[in-house]
């Protein structure tokens, strides 16, 4: 436990400050990303893998986050080594995590629905909010990928917050 909390603890500094970069620094960050992002992606993705091999939570439920972050650190690492030529692939890969946390602001949404909670306002929006941005990402990386760096730094900073993250809620 102390070791996921170290890990929530290195990126809940990293990511918000990363966050701000891509917001007050868009231009410039544009080609920048790949090395910004890919090396975040490295670091989390191998503290969480670390962390789930000593501590055994591959054999839990979170098998697929561990699945996951063995995938963030490749994609991580594969930005790294190609650099400003994949700008694109970038733009891509955050439309398809975008996709998957829209996925799970669906889920919520669903769950709620159904069980007749009234809270299924918040993640419904949450949802359209997240498909239109990460839809709208994926057909036009590289036209796209320079407004959305500010919004990728919203996003960064707000899911660097377990309150901000409404999907994993419930």
């Amino acid at each position: 436990m102390r070791k996921m909390n170290r890990i929530l603890k290195v990126k809940s500094i990293l990511f918000p400050s990363l966050g701000l970069i891509c917001i007050l620094f868009s231009d410039r960050v544009t080609l920048l990303l790949p090395y910004l992002l890919g090396s975040a992606m490295v670091l989390v993705g191998t503290l969480m893998v670390v962390s789930y091999f000593k501590e055994k939570k591959f054999f839990e439920k979170q098998a697929d986050e561990l699945a996951y972050s063995i995938m963030m650190f490749i994609m991580g690492v594969a930005f790294l080594l190609k650099g400003s030529n994949s700008l694109k692939a970038l733009g891509i890969t955050w439309a398809i995590i975008g996709i998957r946390k829209a996925s799970k602001s669906l889920n919520v949404t669903i769950r709620q629905f159904f069980c007749r909670n009234n809270n299924c306002v918040i993640p419904m929006i949450e949802f359209f909010v997240r498909i239109t941005l990460a839809l709208l990402l994926l057909f036009n990386p590289i036209e796209k990928i320079s407004n959305h760096v500010i919004i990728l730094g919203l996003e960064i900073i707000a899911v660097s917050f377990p309150f901000c993250n409404i999907s994993h809620s419930g």
